[in-house]
C-alpha cells in the first residue's frame, strides 16, 4: 500500500508548476508534508474541507510563528491552485503574525574579546586562507557597518586606500555608494591583502572562495560565524549574534559615542545614513529605536530631537 494521500499526483503538478515559475523547489518542500499529513490523518474525501485545513495550520509544539505562517501560505497556495483545477479546496484564512526578533547587540567593552575569539576558533578551520580571511571581513562588517553580501562582493579594484573608502556596487535596492573605513580597519585590510597576495591568491575578489574563482557565498561566512559564536559561548537561550548583529553593532556604538560626546546628531546622521545605504534618517534612526540596549542613552539625550520614529512595514529592507 502505498503511503501518500490521494493529493499526491496534484502536489507534485503544483510543484512542477511553481518550479517552472522559477520558485526553488526547497521552498515547496512544506507540500509533501502536507502530503504525508492528509495519509496520516486518513484523509480521503475529494475536497480539502475548512476542518482539515484548520487542523493543519494550528501550532505544532516546538514550532516558531514563522514556521507555522509558511506552513500555512504554501498550504493556501496549494488550495488555490486545486479551486483552478475544478477541485473544491477551503482557503485558510488563518494568518500568523511572525514575531519580530530582538536585533542582537555586542556590549562595546566586548568586542576585543570577541574577536580574539574569533581569530582563535578560524586558525582551526582547514582551508588556509579562510583562517585569516573569515576574520578579516568579519572585522570589516563591524568597522563599516557593511551587510554580508556587500562585503563578499568587494573586489580589488573598488577599494581606494588613498581615500579610505570601498566602492559597494549593485547593494540592496541596486544602489551603489562609497563606504568609508578607519585608519585601523585600512590598516587592517593593507596587512590582509599583503598575506592573500604573497599566497598567490589575489585575482578578482577582495574575499575569494576556496579555489578562488568567485568570490566568497554568504552562506559561508554565516557558517564559520555560528560555529565560532559556539565555541566562544557565553551567549544564553534564542538570543544570540549572527552576522548581521555586527552591522546593528556598528549602527548603535556610533550613535551612542556621538550622543554621549554632545555631537550634533542633526548634522552626522545624513553621513551615517550614506555608509549604511539607507533610503532616509527615518530608516537609520528605527534601525537605531529598535535596539533595547540603545534606549538608555537615546531616551535621555535625544527625546527632544527625535521624539518619534514611524516605521513603513512595506518600504523597511533590512
Amino acid at each position: 500500500m502505498s503511503n501518500k494521500s490521494i493529493y499526491r499526483e496534484y502536489i507534485e503538478d503544483y510543484i512542477n508548476f511553481r518550479i517552472a515559475n522559477n520558485y526553488k523547489a526547497a521552498s515547496l518542500n512544506t507540500l509533501y508534508d502536507f502530503d504525508d499529513f492528509l495519509y496520516k490523518n486518513c484523509y480521503e474525501k475529494n475536497v480539502l474541507s475548512k476542518e482539515i485545513i484548520d487542523k493543519w495550520d494550528e501550532k505544532r509544539l516546538t514550532e516558531t510563528k514563522v514556521g507555522q505562517s509558511l506552513r500555512i501560505r504554501t498550504v493556501r497556495g496549494f488550495c488555490k491552485y486545486l479551486n483552478a483545477c475544478g477541485i473544491d479546496a477551503h482557503i485558510s484564512t488563518n494568518y500568523v503574525k511572525p514575531e519580530k526578533n530582538m536585533p542582537f547587540v555586542f556590549d562595546r567593552d566586548d568586542m576585543p574579546s570577541f574577536f580574539c575569539g574569533i581569530d582563535k576558533y578560524c586558525l582551526g578551520i582547514r582551508t588556509k586562507h579562510y583562517r585569516y580571511m573569515i576574520p578579516a571581513i568579519l572585522k570589516l562588517m563591524y568597522t563599516s557597518g557593511l551587510r554580508i553580501g556587500e562585503a563578499c562582493n568587494i573586489k580589488i579594484n573598488d577599494i581606494d586606500m588613498e581615500n579610505r573608502r570601498i566602492h559597494i556596487r549593485d547593494s540592496k535596492n541596486l544602489k551603489s555608494r562609497y563606504a568609508y573605513i578607519s585608519v585601523s580597519t585600512a590598516d587592517l585590510l593593507k596587512k590582509y591583502m599583503k598575506k592573500m597576495k604573497s599566497d598567490g591568491l589575489f585575482e578578482i575578489w577582495l574575499f575569494p572562495n576556496s579555489i578562488s574563482t568567485n568570490h566568497i557565498l554568504k552562506s559561508v561566512v554565516d557558517h564559520y560565524f555560528k560555529k565560532a559564536v559556539k565555541t566562544i559561548g557565553g551567549f544564553e537561550g534564542s538570543h544570540y549574534p549572527v552576522p548581521h548583529s555586527l552591522r546593528h553593532s556598528f549602527t548603535v556604538h556610533i550613535i551612542n559615542d556621538w550622543v554621549s560626546s554632545g555631537r550634533d546628531l542633526n548634522e552626522l546622521m545624513p553621513y551615517l545614513e550614506n555608509q549604511l545605504g539607507h533610503k532616509g534618517l527615518n530608516e537609520t534612526m528605527y534601525y537605531y529605536h529598535m535596539v533595547f540596549e540603545s534606549y538608555e542613552i537615546i531616551q535621555k539625550k535625544t527625546k527632544d530631537v527625535y521624539p518619534e520614529v514611524k516605521h513603513d512595514e512595506k518600504r523597511m529592507e533590512w
